[in-house]
């Protein structure tokens, strides 16, 4: 039930960051820092929202786990390494620094940092699962 409100929640941001990072476009210029920062920084937790939304349907589809407990905290994990790949890229296509060799390092990058977030959540939730049922 908890969980349930967690990933609506989760959504509803997610759809919110996308209205105000299209709003956020559509009403100001790029010259400004400012303007940027916050043009990376909507993007950064919209993506990183609608990434985690995503995980936590294809685990609950195609991982097929029958524990309920740490599967949205395994998907908000599993959410952040696309994002922040996604802002790294739009930030070296800013700068004009976004070529081919640079794309595959980023996408290497990025695929390392879902491996390592997706090791570290599965084993914290056994090591949780662990400890409750020793008690």
């Amino acid at each position: 039930m908890v969980e349930k409100f967690l990933l609506c929640s989760l959504t509803f941001v997610s759809l919110i960051g996308w209205g105000a990072f299209g709003a956020l476009i559509a009403r100001t210029t790029p010259e400004t820092f400012v303007a940027r920062l916050f043009f990376f920084a909507i993007l950064f937790v919209s993506a990183s929202f609608t990434c985690s939304s995503l995980a936590y349907y294809l685990t609950l589809r195609i991982a097929n786990l029958n524990r309920r407990e740490g599967r949205l905290r395994l998907s908000i994990l599993l959410g952040i390494p696309p994002a922040a790949a996604t802002v790294a890229a739009m930030w070296l296509q800013s700068l004009r620094a976004l070529g081919l060799v640079s794309g595959l390092i980023l996408l290497g990058a990025a695929l390392v940092a879902e491996l390592i977030m997706s090791v570290s959540g599965r084993r914290n939730s056994d090591i949780r699962r662990i400890q409750e049922t020793s008690d």
